[in-house]
């Protein structure tokens, strides 16, 4: 009797693999899925132990077909679940929910015993964010690391991620940062990265509050340090986020950082500097020049990496946006550092910061002064003809337009060469470059 069901419950599971793959099916023709998955189910009901040899089956004839046929798949499911939920249970699988091995390929492993706090598996759809959000919160860091590398990986599919945010897990991330562990706070830095990928993360670290997050900076490991930069780079990427940022006074905390931090890492902290000196309302302004900024920024120009070069002479440009920091940095040195180092470099990313900085300090008759006795406006001249990078040529021509009202400056610039290539920039295909042409000739050929 035991022979002859389990023989008809081959059949059945071969016509559900027939579903999809007919050519691979050995089934009787007759016998339809309509007919088959009705077996299956009286069989799992009627039959003690019917479930366990349905799932065997499955196991056996069809785990590669079945995990690929969605329908088949559910419907099985829905029916050894219903009917016999031990059979489901004792199958459970014992592999990551990233592994893509479905429960029916791990049937030959039994787990009749409740899994350990710390074994982290992918729960229905309601209880998974909860339950995984819980134990984010947990007492013991083992189930708390693994929580949280399951909420990181999780966190990257958007359904997931909305249901993790609902549950409270910014709230959650929050409460371990200053945990004791290295290992968890590293964890809790890349979920907060994690988090501002997903739909309305960033949103959700900004109102449950930003300054939460700023002992991470001071973090001892650098681990936690670097992943916590890359996030905060993203939130002030925001209008949201970087006004949040500017009035949680992360702007004194950047420009600290970039003067004490470790070298790999202070292109991401002038970057995230950066980011914040251009918040709306100009309060970041003058909260970095207040403490220290401008001097910071000029220390930096003379750093041995030119990602560390472009962006400090970046900020150097925001920060000197009228006469009384204009001073401060010509008195500091800045012009002589930009016109010497900068113009020259081979990187064109050094050169156009430089080229940024100078635009705004060349706008004072010292600054004009400075730059036209070390040989500026010869390197200006010979940027515009030879170099041919976008920006490059773009703040070039803008320092030029800032050098043009000094009469020296203006008759060694008014010359034929450098008219003709103003010319052809004019008519050329570029709209901003044309523009910025056309304006810079108008002021070199200016008669008084």
């Amino acid at each position: 009797m035991r022979a002859c069901s389990r023989s008809i419950l081959v059949s059945c599971v071969d016509v559900m693999m027939e579903c999809a793959t007919p050519s691979l099916s050995v089934c009787p023709p007759h016998l339809s899925p309509w007919v088959a998955l009705p077996v299956l189910f009286v069989a799992a009901w009627a039959w003690p132990g019917g479930g366990d040899e349905c799932m065997t089956l499955c196991n056996e004839h069809g785990p590669y077909i079945l995990d690929r046929i969605y329908g088949v798949r559910q419907s099985l499911r829905a029916v050894l679940c219903l009917i016999d939920p031990m059979s489901t249970a004792k199958y459970r699988s014992l592999t990551p929910h990233s592994s893509d091995v479905h429960v029916f390929h791990c049937a030959a492993a039994a787990n009749a015993k409740p899994l350990p706090e710390e074994k982290i598996t992918l729960g229905f759809e309601h209880v998974n964010a909860p339950v995984l959000v819980g134990k984010c919160r947990h007492e013991s860091n083992a189930v708390k690391c693994a929580a949280l590398t399951a909420y990181c990986d999780q966190v990257k599919m958007p359904g997931f991620a909305v249901q993790f945010l609902r549950a409270g897990i910014v709230q959650a991330l929050y409460a371990s940062v200053a945990d004791a562990d290295g290992t968890t706070r590293t964890l809790v830095a890349k979920a907060f990265g994690a988090t501002t990928r997903a739909p309305n993360g960033t949103e959700k670290i900004v109102e449950v509050g930003i300054e939460k997050i700023a002992p991470l900076v001071d973090d001892r490991e650098r681990s936690v340090r670097t992943t916590v930069y890359d996030a905060l780079e993203i939130i002030c990427k925001s209008m949201k986020g970087n006004s949040a940022a500017v009035k949680a006074g992360f702007v004194s905390i950047m420009i600290q950082k970039c003067a004490t931090e470790e070298g790999s890492l202070q292109p991401v902290c002038l970057r995230v500097l950066y980011t914040l000196l251009q918040c709306p309302g100009g309060h970041s302004l003058v909260e970095a020049r207040e403490n220290g900024g401008i001097r910071g920024m000029i220390a930096l120009l003379k750093h041995d990496q030119d990602a560390v070069k472009e962006y400090a002479s970046k900020c150097l440009a925001l920060l000197c946006d009228h006469i009384e920091p204009k001073g401060i940095a010509i008195n500091a040195g800045a012009v002589s550092v930009l016109t010497n180092d900068y113009l020259s470099s081979s990187n064109n990313r050094v050169v156009s910061g430089g080229a940024c900085a100078l635009m705004g300090l060349l706008t004072e008759l010292q600054g004009k002064t400075e730059f036209m006795n070390n040989g500026g406006t010869e390197k200006l001249v010979d940027l515009l003809l030879q170099n041919p990078d976008r920006m490059v040529q773009l703040h070039i021509l803008k320092s030029i337009s800032s050098l043009a009202p000094h009469p020296v400056a203006r008759k060694m610039m008014n010359v034929e060469v450098v008219v003709n290539r103003l010319k052809d920039m004019e008519y050329g295909t570029d709209k901003l470059l044309s523009k910025s042409a056309r304006k810079t000739l108008e002021l070199i050929q200016w008669v008084p």
